[in-house]
């Protein structure tokens, strides 16, 4: 996922082949309301719970700031509303990115991997960041190869 998948998308029943249905069907178009066909497609293009856009798995100070001060009421995600979501999804974990994080994380009881990182420039710096997954395990990898199970 990009942002993530919330609890609008599990209530909602969205299965994934719809998600991405409606992702292609507004491929190339500013999802804007006038541009928004129907309400079941706006929890999946709007801003704030779009799995594009959606921030509550990795909803730091600065984001619920911006939030707050633009008049929206947004919580994270808890522990409970995500193992619901997974179970619905058929899922162990999802792998975001959208939020940028300091390293390649885990978190949610490993069931949330965050693998958006600032990359440096330089080639083997050990800032260029990546998810490495190896016979089954996850691994936070730089560019000198040096790698940390997450």
């Amino acid at each position: 996922m990009h942002g993530g998948l919330n609890t609008f998308h599990f209530r909602g029943q969205y299965k994934i082949s719809e998600l991405n249905a409606i992702s292609r069907k507004y491929n190339g178009i500013v999802p804007i309301e006038e541009n928004i066909k129907n309400d079941r497609d706006r929890p999946v293009l709007s801003s704030i719970n779009s799995p594009y856009w959606d921030r509550r798995l990795n909803f730091e100070w600065k984001y619920q700031l911006i939030f707050k001060l633009n008049g929206i009421d947004a919580k994270a995600t808890t522990q409970s509303q995500l193992d619901s979501i997974l179970v619905f999804y058929n899922s162990s974990r999802l792998i975001i990115g959208h939020s940028v994080v300091d390293d390649v994380r885990s978190d949610f009881t490993n069931k949330v991997i965050k693998i958006d990182v600032k990359h440096g420039r330089n080639v083997n710096s050990g800032k260029i960041k990546g998810l490495l997954i190896e016979n089954n395990s996850l691994y936070g990898i730089d560019d000198n190869s040096h790698k940390n199970k997450l």
